[in-house]
């Protein structure tokens, strides 16, 4: 938290008046007016009342996996579950 405070209050001159820790509640504040916010690209960029205004912070990137039990990895609602988080996270990444 302290780097994002850092990082905000060095690109905007002060720093920020509202702390979330949940990117819902984050996206819901922006929707509403309370500001620039950080969120996941996946969650901002799919939302339409929201506008990019910089780029993705590179220290910020992560890679998530999607596990599941060597059992139960040929299970049809495993395999459609992994089909389609993959597909929708593809966009942001490998």
């Amino acid at each position: 938290m302290r780097w994002l405070k850092k990082t905000i209050a060095a690109a905007e001159g002060e720093p920020p008046t509202l702390v979330v820790s949940h990117s819902l509640l984050t996206m819901t504040a922006a929707i509403a007016g309370a500001g620039l916010v950080l969120l996941p690209q996946y969650a901002g960029d799919n939302e339409a009342q929201l506008t990019r205004v910089g780029e993705p912070f590179d220290a910020l990137a992560m890679t998530s996996w999607l596990v599941c039990h060597a059992s139960a990895r040929r299970l049809p609602r495993v395999r459609w579950t992994r089909d389609t988080v993959g597909d929708l996270l593809t966009p942001w990444g490998s």
